[in-house]
């Protein structure tokens, strides 16, 4: 039993020396407050939830906001990579997910570089099996979309205070 909990307490101590963290956690600048988030897609949307949860405070009036996120060109593909050269029927399928971001102060000077943040994932289609692949592929759209809100909050996290 006393090496068991030794064991526990040694692998605790490695991981927590080695700088594991556990995803999702990102540490935002605590001068964040009040954010006016700029953007009319389904990102923008889950942005807001996300930081709100995090206790940052979202205004929808950009002259109360000491910072501004734009989320522009927010583009949803599915893309046709391969088909059977015997029977023509699908067999794999790229889904990808993309934003541009630009951060601003209240004076519209730029504080980080814009960027275009993208995600994509690819997989394999079966006639066979339309449901399954119908649900793979919604349960990988959630997946790209977490993606992308990860890679904002970590570009956020530059953010100089």
């Amino acid at each position: 039993m006393m090496k068991l909990k030794s064991l526990i307490l040694f692998s605790l101590l490695f991981l927590t020396a080695c700088g594991f963290q556990l995803r999702n956690n990102v540490q935002l600048p605590m001068d964040l407050s009040p954010l006016y988030i700029h953007g009319k897609g389904i990102t923008a949307k889950v942005l807001k939830q996300r930081l709100t949860q995090q206790g940052v405070e979202i205004t929808s009036d950009i002259a109360k906001a000491k910072l501004q996120v734009h989320l522009d060109d927010e583009k949803r593909d599915r893309r046709i990579l391969s088909v059977s050269a015997v029977s023509s029927k699908l067999e794999e399928i790229e889904l990808s997910h993309s934003v541009s971001i630009k951060v601003e102060d209240k004076n519209g000077k730029a504080l980080l570089s814009p960027q275009r943040l993208e995600r994509s994932r690819y997989f394999s289609f079966d006639s066979q099996r339309v449901l399954a692949k119908g649900e793979e592929e919604a349960t990988l759209r959630r997946e790209l979309q977490q993606g992308i809100l990860d890679q904002i909050l970590r570009y956020l996290a530059l953010i100089k205070s």
